[in-house]
């Protein structure tokens, strides 16, 4: 039976680098972070009777992204003050993108516009599909299905009471989805990465042995004579 002793004699590891300082890229993640442009993300409503509201939405030139757009006719219950808005989310991103789309209403992101000075917690998110302790809303739109550029997700419903006197508000959201990857080639676990050989810390060559590494192996011989001691070999690099 053998024994192998290693021993880091100094600083085994201090000649790691980066894989990518060789020339190598980084392998991409599989998914890219999406994120709607400025003012891709609101609509402004203005009641103008007691069932009637109208509404504004960008338009596909606000930038390219995830983009919410008008999903049907919103309506308005003068009794409750509660306002219905049929929303989509369109992709203008370009890319094939993931849903659910993640659509968040920050607490900063509501806006009384009529009357002036009003504060905005008049404006209050009814059933989101969940809600922070710091006041953010968030709705999850669309099916669980990429979306491909220019297409655009199913219909959510987004509810807002709209508590007395305030007749207009805008409301500004925080579109973020994941871009999908495709055409990566799949790599088997065991192979080895292009990047491996230019490690600093092994050497050149098909060994590609540790550098400033010692290994020690002790062999014991069954049949040994008397008064020999046991054979040592090392190697090192």
């Amino acid at each position: 039976m053998a024994i192998f002793w290693m021993a880091l004699l100094w600083g085994g590891l201090a000649g790691w680098s980066d894989p990518t300082a060789a020339g190598e890229s980084a392998r991409p993640f599989p998914e890219a972070l999406v994120a709607a442009p400025p003012g891709c993300g609101q609509f402004q409503f203005t009641i103008t009777g007691s069932t009637t509201v109208t509404t504004s939405f960008p338009t596909a030139a606000c930038g390219a992204g995830p983009i919410v757009v008008k999903g049907g006719t919103a309506t308005w219950s003068g009794t409750t003050r509660v306002l219905t808005v049929p929303v989509r989310i369109r992709n203008a991103s370009g890319q094939t993108i993931t849903q659910p789309i993640r659509t968040e209403l920050p607490d900063t992101g509501r806006s009384v516009l009529a009357p002036a000075g009003q504060p905005r917690t008049k404006l209050i998110p009814q059933t989101p599909d969940g809600s922070y302790a710091d006041g953010t809303s968030v709705w999850f739109v669309g099916a669980s299905a990429n979306l491909a550029p220019g297409d655009s997700t199913s219909v959510k419903q987004m509810k807002i009471k709209v508590s007395t006197p305030v007749t207009s508000g805008q409301l500004l959201f925080k579109i973020t989805t994941n871009e999908v990857i495709v055409g990566m080639p799949a790599l088997a676990p065991n192979l080895e990465p292009p990047w491996f050989r230019h490690d600093s810390s092994r050497t050149a060559g098909d060994s590609a042995a540790l550098k400033r590494v010692l290994a020690v192996e002790l062999s014991r011989v069954p049949a040994r004579p008397k008064n020999r001691p046991p054979s040592t070999a090392y190697r090192g690099s």
